[in-house]
């Protein structure tokens, strides 16, 4: 899939990288255009044999957990999953990062 979606966006005039190490994490893609760069991550719904009994919570927790990594680090941060996938995004994470409000905890 990761192949598919650079080759869409290569032919869309971006500079693509696949499997780019980014800080101290790697990302799927990491595309430029126009001084603007975008991290995509594909997300295919891979759950660890550990967590079968929490598939769901284990697979929210990772959509959320590289949202909030991925986005310091790029102009524009976008997912992706095949048709038939499901993301669970909290409602936080649906608002632009200037509309977020930090709770301390």
């Amino acid at each position: 899939m990761e192949l598919i979606c650079a080759s869409s966006l290569i032919s869309c005039g971006y500079v693509v990288d696949v499997e780019k190490e980014v800080q101290s994490f790697v990302c799927d893609i990491f595309a430029k255009k126009g001084g603007r760069n975008t991290i995509f991550e594909i997300e295919a719904g891979f759950t660890s044999s550990e967590h079968a009994m929490d598939a769901l919570d284990y697979y929210a927790a990772r959509t959320m957990s590289k949202i909030s990594r991925y986005t310091q680090h790029c102009s524009k941060f976008s997912l992706a999953t095949p048709a038939i996938g499901f993301l669970p995004i909290s409602k936080i994470f649906q608002l632009p990062p200037s509309a977020r409000k930090k709770k301390i905890f």
